[in-house]
């Protein structure tokens, strides 16, 4: 199976072998509302919707915001490379491990679909509000 990356050269590549950058896996958790038997209340669960899916965490830096002091202060974007057939929802959880080093985040914004085989959505930490 290859897929036409469509840039000026129009070179095809096999998914294997773009995978092959890949350096990390990632598991995907959505909420989920239900009624609790017990209490009859509603309550918001997560639960897997995806498990290991291989992945790479890319870093762009963003335009420098303003300056503190002597110091430039910036923003860093932070997103996700996959394959475009996983359906990451805005919110979903995305535990991502890589050098058995694990950072959990959340889908935000729009994700990135590329004519090829993979896809982009940018990320934010699961902890901000």
């Amino acid at each position: 199976m290859c897929a036409d990356l469509t840039g000026k050269t129009g070179e095809k590549f096999k998914i294997n072998e773009l995978k092959v950058f890949w350096n990390g896996i990632c598991n995907v958790e959505v909420q989920e509302t239900i009624t609790n038997p017990e209490n009859k209340r509603q309550e918001t669960v997560w639960h897997e919707k995806y498990t290991e899916i291989p992945c790479k965490r890319v870093y762009k830096q963003a335009t420098i915001s303003k300056m503190e002091g002597l110091n430039l202060v910036g923003n860093q974007m932070i997103s996700l490379i996959l394959e475009k057939k996983y359906d990451i929802p805005l919110g979903a959880k995305i535990i991502y491990v890589e050098n058995g080093e694990t950072t959990i985040y959340r889908r935000a914004g729009v994700r990135e679909v590329y004519p090829s085989i993979h896809q982009q959505i940018l990320l934010e930490s699961f902890t901000k509000i």
